[in-house]
């Protein structure tokens, strides 16, 4: 979405005094609710929308749009007017904790959309806790905010629940054990991916670091991507139907 805006280092430091959401469209329900609110399209929910809430998440501070090159003129007029914002509502420190995608299977395709490298944390108890709160501290440091994007798995693909992460769509997760963190780099339609690193909780730091080091994101061309998934037959099933008419932007 409109990356001349997104990656301006002048908006990436205006963002640091907001709660920047990145949120599912079609993927679920209450959350496309929001979406309604912030911008209604003819046809009722759009794939990709834009707007700046006041601290309550009711109130639109600027235009509703699909993007924020439909509200600013550049990323600069975008800048001020969130410095502008941010002076108005003033902000305290607070844990916001990891920003969590709803779970893998979606993050695998936000990532590919994003052009990130996706953090699945899995396992239980104690060692799961540590590791959470490890990956909270690190997640928004200087280095490494923004750099990735992260959800959660079941270590095992079938759980008492049902059947849980489907982990063959990830090459080089055999391996797991109960326990783990991986990097995965999603495919090219953001329905698998493969491992390009188990993270050391011991060495976390160091390990996001050389990977986001190595890490060469590239624009996705969604028209060409659009066409290539149709001719291979690649499908994914949202848990909302699709209402914008233009298809999904990715």
């Amino acid at each position: 979405m409109d990356r001349s805006f997104l990656s301006n280092q002048q908006v990436v430091a205006a963002s640091r005094e907001f709660v920047c959401i990145r949120m599912a469209t079609y993927e679920d329900a209450e959350e496309a609710k929001v979406h309604m609110r912030v911008f209604r399209g003819r046809d009722g929910l759009e794939n990709s929308v834009f707007g700046i809430l006041d601290p309550t998440g009711q109130r639109l501070l600027s235009r509703g749009a699909r993007s924020p090159s439909q509200v600013f003129a550049d990323a600069e007029a975008m800048a001020q007017r969130m410095k502008r914002i941010a002076k108005r509502y003033p902000g305290r420190d607070a844990d916001v904790g990891l920003p969590w995608l709803e779970d893998a299977r979606i993050g695998l395709n936000v990532a590919a959309a994003d052009s990130q490298q996706l953090v699945i944390v899995y396992g239980e108890g104690e060692e799961l806790a540590r590791a959470e709160a490890e990956l909270a501290k690190l997640a928004w440091s200087d280095g490494l905010a923004g750099r990735f994007l992260y959800a959660r798995a079941e270590p095992d693909a079938d759980t008492d629940d049902g059947p849980g992460f489907e982990w063959d769509t990830i090459a080089g997760s055999a391996e797991r054990g109960a326990f783990g963190m991986l990097i995965v780099q999603p495919g090219e339609f953001g329905i698998d991916g493969k491992v390009v690193k188990r993270l050391d909780l011991d060495n976390l730091l160091e390990d996001l670091l050389a990977a986001s080091k190595t890490h060469s994101p590239k624009a996705v061309d969604t028209r060409t991507l659009r066409r290539k998934g149709i001719r291979r037959g690649v499908r994914w099933q949202s848990e909302l139907p699709v209402t914008d008419k233009r298809g999904p932007r990715r």
